[in-house]
């Protein structure tokens, strides 16, 4: 089960990052973090997630443009599209279950304009 689940959740990472090479023009950049980061939502680990964040790529064109002048190490993996939509779609989840420091969160909420405070 554990190996299905790492497999499952290395293509997920797999289509992450061609989506992200789409929309930045550059590859992936994947470390531990990346899977870290999969491994710990493994209820949005699906097809309909994929189709989600595509969406809300289209929707949100401005943060492919973003991504592009970004350094950083999340912002250089295909994670980082992920993260972006669970900030919009899925806030509460991920804050309860980030496995990262919460910190690393921060950039991709200012650029959404979202706070993380449950004030």
């Amino acid at each position: 089960m554990i190996k299905e689940s790492s497999l499952i959740n290395k293509e997920f990472i797999s289509r992450l990052d061609a989506m992200y090479l789409e929309a930045t023009g550059t590859a992936s950049v994947n470390d531990k973090s990346s899977l870290s980061i999969v491994d710990a939502f493994p209820q949005f680990i699906n097809e309909n997630t994929i189709i989600e964040i595509g969406k809300f790529l289209s929707e949100n064109d401005y943060i492919s443009e973003r991504l592009i002048k970004k350094e950083g190490e999340l912002y250089e993996s295909g994670v980082a599209l992920f993260v972006f939509m669970a900030i919009k779609k899925k806030r509460n989840r991920l804050l309860a279950d980030w496995p990262l420091l919460k910190t690393d969160l921060d950039p991709f909420a200012s650029l959404l304009g979202i706070s993380l405070n449950n004030d």
